[in-house]
């Protein structure tokens, strides 16, 4: 469990002036209005405390004149800080993280605010929106998971998978995100069902902004944070939970598959003859699937569109078609490897022995390199005996890859003993030792 920062909060997040109790926290309604009270004595000009501080100026105007009864947190922290910057030491950021309780707790013991060891505050509101597990928490509703809303207006997120496993990991990076929050399960149909206590729903909802209806529905993208990422552990724990969930492997190929939704029927075969267009993209390849690819991407992970399958969704009595991001070559694969944990026993399996297979082959190939000083197509097809057209494969794949180079390029010479052209093979090596190592 992290801290947040309170201005990596979303806007819809506010602190509202009056006590307010969660589970072991009353919010100091005292410490917030003597905050305000120093800030007015500190702000003369509402244009120019505006633009230094980056509040709006209709929210300074309504500061100072006493008509704002709420005011976000990412707000209450640029006003901290500028009250820092004109020495008044009492007001800092960690003793408004500490007084300020952001979101309430409509059923008691749902969420612990804090969770204390041998009488010590460990855990906290607010909290940090950044590592893997908060990456994973946040990408289970867009896959097998759900966030939807009741006819009384509760709204409810859960995970739904036959693999106890996942559920089990589901529950550690909740918890590790948002503190210890109830859950049940129960048994669905063939697969299970996780659902977390109703402040989750609040969380995910008024908080982070999710949606509560069905994602083909709305076509949502992944959350802003998923998308903002940079760092590789973070996108790497997202995309595992995106490809346990939807993922397939097959010999030398990842399939993420997605389904687009309902398509009218007469624009069926329309749409699959012209599916690598960017107009039919755009408009009927699911909005997760362009920012998967776009995550791969940015870490160097190539992909792309597969031809879409129909399907008939019988319980609704509709067309879709399932959308495919497919993944292929020993460069991405590994990369993917690298960064990713998967949960999926089935899928881990049948990954897990192909990388096993592809580091064998390069091993053996980097044998035969240190020992001659470089490769041939016949010394691949000998080593690893296996037909010609094979061991071309094998090298037209890894120079696709960028992992072999060409240092001599093959030619025909005339042999006056035999009255006859012969042609010698090309030679070549992996590019970088340090690279091929680094990759295999």
């Amino acid at each position: 469990m992290r801290v947040i920062h309170l201005q990596d909060l979303p806007p819809s997040t506010y602190v509202k002036f009056g006590k307010k109790k969660g589970s072991n926290f009353t919010e100091d309604r005292e410490f917030l209005l003597s905050l305000i009270k120093e800030f007015k004595n500190k702000a003369f000009d509402v244009s120019s405390i505006s633009k230094e501080i980056g509040v709006p100026r209709g929210l300074v105007y309504k500061i100072l004149n006493g008509g704002k009864h709420k005011i976000r947190l990412e707000y209450l922290t640029k006003i901290v800080d500028f009250l820092q910057s004109k020495g008044v030491e009492k007001y800092t950021v960690s003793k408004l993280e500490s007084r300020v309780y952001s979101l309430s707790c409509p059923h008691k013991g749902e969420l612990k605010t804090f969770i204390r060891e041998n009488g010590e505050i460990k855990i906290k509101f607010p909290f940090m929106l950044k590592g893997p597990e908060v990456m994973k928490a946040l990408t289970f509703p867009f896959t097998d998971g759900y966030v939807l809303r009741d006819y009384s207006g509760y709204v409810r997120v859960g995970y739904v998978n036959s693999n106890l496993k996942m559920h089990r990991e589901i529950i550690r990076c909740v918890r590790s995100t948002f503190g210890d929050v109830d859950y049940s399960q129960r048994r669905v149909r063939n697969a299970y069902e996780t659902y977390f206590a109703g402040i989750l729903g609040k969380i995910y909802v008024e908080s982070l902004g999710f949606v509560p209806k069905n994602k083909l529905e709305t076509n949502v993208h992944l959350h802003e944070i998923l998308m903002k990422s940079k760092n590789p552990a973070e996108i790497g724990a997202s995309l595992s939970q995106i490809m346990d969930d939807e993922g397939s492997f097959n010999r030398m190929t990842f399939y993420i598959g997605i389904s687009g939704g309902e398509v009218p029927r007469g624009k069926v075969d329309k749409v699959l003859d012209n599916f690598r267009s960017y107009d039919v993209q755009l408009k009927f390849m699911p909005n997760i699937l362009k920012d998967v690819k776009s995550m791969l991407e940015k870490v160097n992970i190539s992909s792309r569109v597969k031809t879409p399958v129909r399907y008939v969704d019988h319980t609704e009595g509709s067309t879709k078609l399932m959308w495919y991001l497919t993944i292929q070559g020993p460069s991405s694969l590994l990369k993917i490897n690298s960064i990713c944990t998967f949960k999926n026993e089935n899928l881990r399996m049948k990954f897990t022995r192909h990388i096993k297979h592809r580091t064998k082959v390069v091993k053996i190939l980097r044998n035969i390199e240190n020992e001659k000083g470089f490769l041939t197509v016949n010394f691949v097809k000998e080593a690893l005996d296996i037909p010609m057209r094979s061991a071309r494969n094998i090298i037209r794949v890894l120079k696709r890859d960028k992992i072999v180079g060409m240092f001599e390029e093959g030619k025909y010479q005339y042999l006056s003993d035999f009255k006859k052209l012969k042609y010698q093979q090309a030679k070549f090596k992996f590019i970088s030792p340090s690279m091929g190592k680094g990759i295999f």
